[in-house]
């Protein structure tokens, strides 16, 4: 799958030192989490987790990747942001649905 990301996008996944290739995986592996009427969140969920890791990827790029959440533009046509879940933020997105 292939996803335009947004100017705010790009800058954010460089700050957040996500590779395009983690992009890659979390799209293919990942679940997708309606928040709102126009944004939806993609994450790795238990199964695309167990998936990547049976296919051998390593332990610490999985670890990383379990915390990478996309925001999406609700169309699916649009990375619009990426967050990295710590602490309490982790807990508000997890309670709505994504990162586990």
């Amino acid at each position: 799958m292939n996803l335009e990301t947004t100017r705010h996008a790009e800058k954010r996944l460089q700050q957040r030192g996500i590779q395009r290739s983690d992009l890659d995986l979390i799209l293919r592996f990942g679940r997708r989490t309606i928040l709102h009427k126009d944004v939806e969140l993609l994450s790795l969920g238990r199964e695309g987790s167990r998936d990547l890791e049976n296919a051998g990827l390593a332990r610490q790029r999985l670890d990383r990747l379990q915390r990478t959440v996309l925001v999406l533009a609700r169309d699916g046509d649009r990375v619009v942001t990426a967050i990295k879940l710590w602490g309490r933020r982790s807990r508000y997105v997890r309670a709505r649905g994504a990162g586990g």
